[in-house]
């Protein structure tokens, strides 16, 4: 049997990160040999990781990336919060992002992108799952772009945990030539409103009418649950969607720093004290496990999930 020295053995962890039973057993079995052990490791990696990947990821972080004209905002899950703070997650993440910003692409074309040194995305991901011991998961991304040199980005990140990532992430485009100082530090105020008040849509031509006529169903329902008159129905019913809008779409929300001024007479307040014209072009947001489904398991099946 081949002598692994402790040396070989520190070379192969910090190469690889594994623990050092692991490198002990992958030196023992590739003959003392750093570089193929490392390729042992990976190959046990991967498939250790193709386990995790059917546990639920909720936690993570999100985050976002500005790039000349391309903006990008992303949302990678993690099992527990805990792995959010380790530097090798959020490293991850950053990396990803400086890929997203260099050209538009969806998550199945990201997974065929070079990470470092002719490793692919999908393979990097399956690495840091193995190394970290949760699953990851690469869960959503949007786009932004800014139409012509009149406009400029501006962002805000809830909960933050480094520079550009955290627990909620807005997105703005504005439009305004001069973009003076005032109106980057508004745009900022802006995003940051939009993390807190998480509008459906910029205003009210903009919203989705599926969303109109399922809150409609769900209010008519209620009405006619609580024993209200069919004659009544109608009218209470458009009050009601009146209200929904309002409270649902960024120009006509209440403002969140002033709740007694909407943002439309925020913007148009600054326009004429500031004589400029800034108008807000588009949005768009992420909050951190937004819509996943987490299954509450009791103590022996979490033991048995980890196995």
């Amino acid at each position: 049997m081949v002598e692994i020295k402790s040396s070989q053995i520190k070379v192969l962890r910090e190469k690889t990160g594994a623990g050092i039973m692991d490198c002990k057993t992958a030196l023992l079995e590739n003959a003392g040999d750093i570089e193929h052990a490392a390729i042992w490791l990976r190959k046990k990696g991967i498939s250790s990781a193709n386990k995790k990947s059917a546990r639920t990821a909720a936690e993570g972080l999100v985050g976002v990336s500005l790039n000349n004209n391309l903006a990008c905002i992303l949302e990678v899950n993690s099992e527990t919060d805990f792995v959010s703070k380790n530097k090798e997650f959020q490293l991850f993440i950053k990396n990803i992002l400086s890929i997203l910003s260099k050209k538009k692409m969806q998550i199945h074309d990201l997974m065929k992108e070079n990470y470092a040194d002719q490793i692919l995305v999908e393979d990097a991901l399956k690495e840091l799952i193995a190394k970290i011991g949760e699953n990851i998961v690469i869960r959503r991304l949007a786009y932004l772009s800014l139409e012509n040199d009149d406009c400029f980005f501006a962002s805000y990140i809830h909960n933050k945990v480094d520079s550009d990532l955290g627990k909620i992430v807005s997105l703005i485009v504005v439009k305004e030539k001069q973009k003076h100082e005032l109106s980057i530090e508004l745009g900022r105020k802006l995003a940051m409103h939009i993390s807190a008040m998480k509008p459906l849509s910029l205003n009210k031509e903009q919203i989705d009418p599926d969303v109109i006529n399922k809150e409609k169903d769900i209010i008519k329902a209620q009405l006619i649950e609580s024993g209200k008159p069919d004659n009544m129905i109608s009218k209470i019913t458009e009050g009601k969607i009146s209200k929904f809008i309002s409270e649902n779409t960024l120009l006509e929300q209440n403002w969140v720093m002033d709740t007694s001024i909407k943002v439309k007479d925020v913007i148009n307040n600054f326009n004429k004290e500031c004589g400029v014209e800034l108008k807000l072009v588009d949005f768009n947001f992420l909050v951190l496990g937004e819509g996943v489904d987490v299954i509450n398991k009791d103590f022996k099946q979490e033991v048995e999930s980890q196995l």
